[in-house]
């Protein structure tokens, strides 16, 4: 997927970056390659998780996830190779700026309508899809129009505090995720000199009305539970319609790692909600 070159504003605002340029990237497609000529069905966009330091698009690195959302969806799932903030000059807004290049390639080269295309992320991933609809409504107007709907798998949103104090949460005996983790991606990701606590960077200190309605997903054993449960109060105050599921005593990104972590059944039914969720917004036409 080259970058953008439809509109010359495309990558402004927080995305034009005089070191952190667009790039040239890749994704990979769930259950199997997308066809032009499909471009009247509905796509998934999604974006995987890892603290913007890990993980990767192909099937043995993150593919679980997407091809259970393909299924539950009754279309097809891309999943985008962005760049990591561990790789020279590729802390924020790299991936951004590479959410972008994957969203406008669906629109302008592959012809999708807007209203077919569904956001999707997962931890790291789902800061990104907030990033890019943040983007969208308030840098992007006139450029590219909104997708149908976000689903956001147990986001990331708030980079601000050192993350290492996570280890000690009450949570984080039953949960996997690890603060020291999370405090490198957060610290890669942010640009030298940057402010952690701002808008891009922690959404959950900045809830923004966003006309595109989010899905969320969280476990109650999750150390960001709490996090997310303040994100989805605080946007339902300014507007924005939000959906949530909670699953009950479950850590961190069953969406991704469901089957490995005793929780399969669970991912499924979740999937199954966020396809029930989209559908129902294009059936009131929301």
């Amino acid at each position: 997927m080259p970058p953008s070159s439809s509109h010359p504003t495309t990558y402004q605002g927080p995305t034009d970056d005089p070191v952190v340029r667009p790039a040239v990237i890749g994704a990979a497609c769930y259950p199997k390659a997308y066809h032009p000529g499909q471009a009247t069905q509905r796509i998934t966009l999604h974006f995987h998780g890892g603290a913007y330091v890990l993980g990767g698009c192909r099937p043995l690195e993150s593919g679980w996830g997407p091809v259970v959302l393909s299924r539950h969806m009754k279309g097809p799932v891309s999943q985008v190779q962005y760049r990591l903030s561990v790789d020279d000059d590729s802390y924020f807004p790299a991936a951004l700026q590479d959410g972008i290049t994957a969203y406008a390639y669906l629109l302008e080269d592959l012809g999708i309508a807007p209203e077919n295309v569904i956001l999707s992320g997962e931890s790291a991933g789902a800061h990104l899809v907030l990033s890019i609809l943040r983007y969208l409504t308030h840098e992007g107007t006139g450029t590219l129009p909104l997708p149908r709907a976000a689903l956001l798998w147990s986001p990331w949103v708030n980079l601000l505090p050192d993350q290492r104090t996570l280890d000690t949460h009450p949570s984080a005996r039953g949960d996997y995720t690890k603060g020291t983790l999370l405090e490198w991606g957060a610290s890669l990701f942010t640009p030298p000199g940057g402010d952690r606590g701002s808008p891009y960077i922690s959404p959950l200190l900045h809830p923004f009305t966003s006309p595109v309605p989010l899905f969320i997903q969280t476990g109650t054993q999750e150390v960001l539970y709490g996090d997310h449960v303040r994100f989805v109060e605080t946007m339902r105050e300014v507007g924005t319609r939000v959906e949530m599921v909670e699953i009950r005593d479950a850590p961190h990104d069953t969406f991704g790692a469901g089957m490995i972590l005793g929780f399969a059944r669970e991912a499924e039914d979740a999937a199954e909600r966020a396809a029930s969720f989209t559908e129902a917004l294009v059936d009131d036409g929301g």
